[in-house]
């Protein structure tokens, strides 16, 4: 699948941590919780990696959040 944080102007990746440290979730808990490496969230997270279709669609399950919420444009 096609990386899509770059189609939003890289705010996904801080929409992403900006969740987790709503929700007290630690980058390792995370990871546990995709049964993924802990590098490959973290690198995700920080927008060093871009982030697929459907790594979107596990995060934003993994998160309790629809998938438009991470994509969601914010008021400045």
């Amino acid at each position: 699948m096609p990386p899509v944080h770059s189609l939003h102007s890289g705010d996904l990746p801080r929409r992403i941590r900006a969740l987790m440290a709503d929700q007290a979730i630690t980058v390792s808990a995370l990871a546990r919780n995709l049964g993924w490496e802990r590098t490959r969230v973290h690198r995700r997270i920080h927008g060093w990696t871009p982030i697929t279709i459907d790594e979107l669609i596990k995060l934003a399950d993994a998160l309790h959040v629809p998938v438009s919420e991470l994509l969601a444009e914010r008021a400045a």
